[in-house]
């Protein structure tokens, strides 16, 4: 009886294989440097995790630094997936939205670790100018200095993205996350409501 009912199943084709042991070793490396951090992470480690030995991990991803920017690119989609979507209430400016979506990201030690902590160091500034995340977040910045030359608009939001950057990054690693995290918020809805007024 198990015999037929086995034969009935489809059987998985090799591409689909490879694509879930590609999936697997992407959620454990997610975890990993994520609880670990990137220098306390090593590949051994992600591959005992998904139960896989260290061969695929080389196959797919190369070396650990490509594994890890797979990793930032996959924990950045969050931001981006929260960047439209808070977008319902029309009472609050949309940068104040954007801006406590942001915020309770940071309240993930995760989130943290791999994008505001490791990434800097690891990918280094061309990936911080060149990733979707800050393309999208120049654009919109950008949208409320068009009165200024292109340059000082240009300059005017990395500043602003900057400093929204380390203020995540203290909530990150305050004693007390969601005073901190109010105390953020309070200080840049004040800023935003009285520079847009």
């Amino acid at each position: 009886m198990n015999r037929s009912l086995n034969n009935s199943l489809p059987r998985r084709t090799q591409a689909e294989r490879r694509a879930e042991t590609q999936a697997a070793v992407l959620a454990s490396a997610c975890k990993l440097f994520g609880l670990n951090g990137y220098n306390d992470t090593a590949l051994e480690d992600i591959a005992q995790d998904c139960g896989v030995t260290i061969r695929p991990i080389y196959h797919y991803f190369e070396s650990k630094q490509n594994l890890f920017k797979a990793v930032v690119e996959e924990t950045e989609k969050r931001i981006l997936d929260t960047y439209d979507s808070e977008l319902d209430d029309d009472k609050t400016h949309p940068l104040i939205v954007r801006w406590r979506a942001f915020l309770d990201l940071c309240t993930d030690s995760s989130f943290c670790q791999i994008v505001l902590i490791d990434s800097p160091g690891v990918l280094g500034r061309d990936h911080w100018e060149t990733n979707a995340v800050t393309s999208a977040a120049q654009i919109t910045l950008e949208s409320y200095f068009e009165h200024l030359p292109k340059t000082q608009a240009q300059l005017a939001a990395r500043m602003i993205m900057a400093a929204l950057s380390e203020a995540g990054l203290m909530i990150a690693r305050s004693n007390k996350p969601k005073q901190a995290r109010k105390q953020a918020d309070d200080l840049v809805t004040n800023l935003v409501e009285k520079f847009t007024q």
